[in-house]
């Protein structure tokens, strides 16, 4: 059940034209040398309710890097995965379907944050938490 939703994360994100234009959507960590801007994610299973397939209070968090020292490239991204996966007022995302399970996951916005490291580069990161419908 973990794979399918990776997969339906991984099709949502690329259904959006801001976040297709990245480097890609990585799992963990990208790959050694992956060009500006790029999103990782994961996903925090280890919930008491998570036993088996239920997968049930899930939390999901992205992490945007890129090398500008501005916050509008790492703001225009955190803004495209809140409307790709949560929508925007009046007009909500539709739920992530993944393959193998009669109910759908929505994914609902619980923090977004910008840090600046020692380079003076942003890495934004916002943090979902999945409701089973």
């Amino acid at each position: 059940m973990l794979e399918a939703l990776q997969t339906a994360i991984v099709t949502r994100f690329g259904q959006n034209a801001t976040l297709a234009a990245t480097s890609g959507l990585f799992y963990s960590e990208a790959p050694k040398g992956t060009t500006y801007p790029y999103v990782t994610f994961e996903l925090d299973v280890s919930n008491e309710h998570n036993a088996g397939a239920e997968l049930r209070n899930t939390g999901l968090d992205f992490i945007v890097f890129s090398d500008s020292a501005a916050t509008l490239e790492v703001n225009s991204i955190l803004d495209a995965l809140r409307t790709a996966f949560v929508g925007t007022e009046g007009s909500p995302a539709d739920p992530l379907t993944v393959t193998g399970r009669v109910n759908c996951i929505r994914p609902q916005e619980q923090g977004r944050t910008l840090v600046k490291n020692e380079a003076g580069k942003f890495r934004g990161v916002m943090n979902f938490n999945l409701i089973l419908e």
